[in-house]
């Protein structure tokens, strides 16, 4: 009798203290990530310093996100039931073949889904996915001339110091921020579509004179940024805000 009253006694403390554990942890994460925007990061065909990147991601308040690398995942998040949970997705690939995720990103596009292109996605899909450039607002291309001038392809300079020339302030992106210079890699001789509202700007001679700029295509918010190459750029405040308030607006917050 005493026997069987201790076992169940502790029995009851130990569901007891489960059930408090379990409270808290599932306390805190709501509490981290209620209200979050929940984007999905997308990388891969271009080496990057990993750690830094994503513990910018990290420090970027209202912001939690899910990582996935196209050859181990991505394409088969980039459709509607992959995407379902994800409020914006965030592209940071490179060298990327049309095949097999277009549709499924095409798809996204009608139903609203918010997208951010960062730096080298710029150069993805080379000559494999004309619409691409039309999603975009832009591109690059080691394949061929996109632009008028004395390069036969697009171009990119390392360690270079960029001033940044807000273009437009009022933006909801830019809000806030003021000219800034930042250590970042340059593109140059890239193709802009004039349609789109253009909001950074540089003089920097090896770089496109428009590096940020923002549009609607389909029923989705699209942003691209070209700053973004390594820790420099990940660790400027600067650029953390812009980041954080493209993320928001393509979000529509």
């Amino acid at each position: 009798m005493k026997l069987s009253y201790f076992f169940s006694q502790r029995v009851v403390s130990f569901g007891f203290l489960l059930a408090c554990l379990v409270a808290g942890l599932f306390s805190s994460l709501s509490a981290k990530t209620a209200g979050d925007v929940r984007i999905l990061i997308v990388t891969g065909g271009h080496g990057f310093e990993e750690s830094a990147f994503f513990d910018m991601f990290r420090q970027i308040n209202g912001v939690s996100f899910t990582q996935a690398t196209f050859g181990s995942g991505a394409e088969e998040k980039l459709n509607p039931a992959g995407a379902k949970g994800f409020d914006v997705i965030v592209f940071y690939d490179m060298h990327q073949e049309k095949e097999p995720q277009w549709k499924g990103i095409e798809q996204l596009l009608r139903q609203g889904k918010g997208m951010v292109f960062l730096h080298h996605s710029l150069w993805s899909y080379d000559s494999t996915w004309p619409e691409y450039k039309n999603i975009l607002g832009g591109r690059a291309s080691s394949k061929e001339q996109v632009v008028p001038g004395p390069s036969p392809t697009s171009t990119y300079k390392h360690g270079q110091q960029v001033h940044v020339h807000i273009a437009d302030n009022s933006d909801p992106i830019t809000k806030g921020l003021h000219d800034f210079d930042i250590e970042d890699e340059t593109y140059n001789h890239y193709w802009v579509d004039p349609k789109v509202h253009v909001l950074l700007t540089t003089d920097n001679d090896t770089s496109e004179h428009v590096i940020a700029w923002n549009h609607t295509y389909k029923k989705s918010r699209v942003v691209y940024i070209e700053l973004g190459h390594g820790p420099s750029a990940y660790q400027s405040q600067d650029y953390q805000t812009l980041l954080r308030q493209a993320i928001l607006w393509t979000a529509k917050r």
